[in-house]
């Protein structure tokens, strides 16, 4: 940096044996004497005006750089123009550092995977919940694992997905939806500033009309479960709308046939909000001879007597979730009460109910389906 007291460089004639130039002093600067010399005084007064005119308007900034590094600054300026002539060397230097210092504090991929997760755990989601997140994430880190997560790019997620021409569009799209999860969960971390996964296409996934049994098969199934002891969990679901996870966790307790309710509990609701389910009348003949008073409703061995019952009823041609699918298709055709309906099913708009299960089935087998009461069922198999 230049003393006070040389702000005017002094030209100085030299002259030597076949020769004359001009030096140029401008002080000294970082404790060094600067000095350069010229052939020409033209030369040397265009050096000492431009310094001149670069200590008027820096001050003493202007001296801090050596020549390397504007020289240095000069190549990057016009790496940066070629891109965008309104970007500034310092913009791009402050992206740059804190890209950098991301970089140095991020995780690999697999290890902010292994951080969401036991996040997830803490928050209480269910096993279900942390499985599939396990499933789906595992495979994503098979691939890039190793990898920083702010080296991860769009077009690496948008290849991953889609690799699998067999993959089903639901699929592709569950699978972006939890890639997008980690990524947000590193964004909160201030491992990234973007979600690579966000502006991914996701496929179109056709709407389909929930799949339902017909009345007569509803009766089949029902006979069939009286006969191998598993007949609770099948009308919840099919007269009490009950989820199958729902079912699952399900104690007799929850079941209260004198008032005529079931309560799900928060803990296994879905959104972990409790609800309160009414009983119809076809519901309770079908508890009320085996409540029990202790106990889940679904005992150990029902996923192996249930298999059997699929083959015998149905020959296997089981519709998924076709008992709760029933109770809101063929509840909503009974009662033509859309709020009371999705209340049941714990649904939190009447969206689902007018997407899926309206208009599917007809008021006169919607009144043959909640007269299947456990003795004319059974009584009209005796006949």
């Amino acid at each position: 940096m230049p003393k006070s007291n040389s702000l005017r460089p002094k030209i100085r004639k030299r002259t030597h044996r076949h020769s004359v130039s001009y030096e140029v002093d401008v002080g000294s600067q970082d404790g060094k004497r600067k000095r350069k010399s010229y052939k020409t005084k033209r030369e040397a007064n265009t050096y000492a005006a431009a310094w001149k005119n670069r200590w008027e308007n820096e001050g003493f900034a202007a001296f801090d750089l050596t020549d390397d590094m504007r020289q240095d600054a000069k190549r990057a300026f016009d790496i940066i123009r070629l891109e965008d002539s309104q970007l500034t060397l310092e913009h791009v230097a402050r992206e740059f550092i804190k890209i950098y210092k991301q970089r140095n504090i991020s995780p690999t991929i697999s290890d902010l995977k292994d951080q969401y997760i036991q996040s997830r755990i803490q928050l209480g989601r269910r096993n279900r919940t942390i499985l599939d997140l396990k499933s789906r994430l595992n495979a994503f880190c098979t691939e890039f694992g190793n990898l920083k997560v702010p080296d991860l790019t769009e077009d690496m997620v948008a290849e991953y997905v889609s690799k699998d021409s067999n993959a089903k569009p639901q699929s592709i799209h569950n699978q972006l939806v939890k890639i997008g999860q980690l990524l947000n969960f590193g964004i909160k971390r201030g491992y990234i500033d973007k979600n690579m996964a966000e502006n991914i296409d996701r496929p179109r996934i056709a709407r389909k009309e929930a799949g339902i049994f017909t009345v007569e098969e509803v009766e089949r199934i029902l006979r069939s479960a009286d006969e191998l002891n598993i007949t609770a969990p099948l009308v919840l679901g099919f007269f009490g709308g009950l989820r199958q996870s729902e079912i699952q966790q399900l104690y007799w307790t929850d079941i209260s046939l004198e008032k005529g309710t079931i309560t799900i509990s928060a803990d296994i609701a879905k959104g972990h909000s409790r609800r309160i389910v009414d009983m119809e009348p076809v519901l309770k003949s079908w508890l009320e001879p085996i409540k029990q008073n202790i106990g889940k409703v679904v005992q150990l061995s029902y996923r192996r007597k249930f298999e059997a019952l699929k083959k015998a009823a149905l020959k296997g041609n089981w519709v998924h979730n076709g008992a709760r699918h029933c109770y809101g298709s063929y509840h909503y055709a009974q009662f033509k009460d859309s709020i009371r309906t999705m209340q049941q099913m714990g649904h939190k708009t009447t969206d689902l109910l007018h997407d899926h299960y309206k208009a599917l089935v007809g008021t006169t087998e919607a009144a043959a389906y909640w007269s299947l009461f456990r003795d004319n069922v059974l009584n009209s198999k005796a006949a």
